[in-house]
């Protein structure tokens, strides 16, 4: 885990990293650790952006609070598990106005 921590230190608000950070301890048995992980990236985003980390890592947290089974399965890659996470994601509704600026008819 020294790698991860120290692409963590050299690149704090990359969330992937922060991410397979959480995974990793979570999955060597250090629930805690990781959790204080994602404390230290909560404050990171708050401090340098002022907003709260994205969905892959709030839901990796209330995976990691809830003890989902998934996390610690052999066969799943930390991208895949990411991945899942990621799968909240909301999307834009349809009848949500268009951001074009375009003045052309459509």
């Amino acid at each position: 885990m020294p790698e991860l921590e120290e692409l963590v230190a050299r690149h704090p608000l990359r969330e992937r990293f922060r991410a397979q950070l959480m995974l990793a301890l979570y999955r060597a048995g250090r629930q805690a650790d990781a959790l204080a992980a994602y404390r230290r990236a909560h404050d990171a985003f708050l401090d340098a952006l002022g907003l709260q980390p994205g969905v892959v890592l709030r839901e990796l947290e209330r995976a990691i609070l809830v003890q989902d089974r998934s996390l610690t399965d052999a066969t799943q890659s930390v991208g895949s598990t990411l991945e899942r996470a990621a799968a909240f994601v909301p999307r834009t509704p349809a009848s949500a106005p268009s951001l074009s600026t375009s003045t052309a008819p459509r």
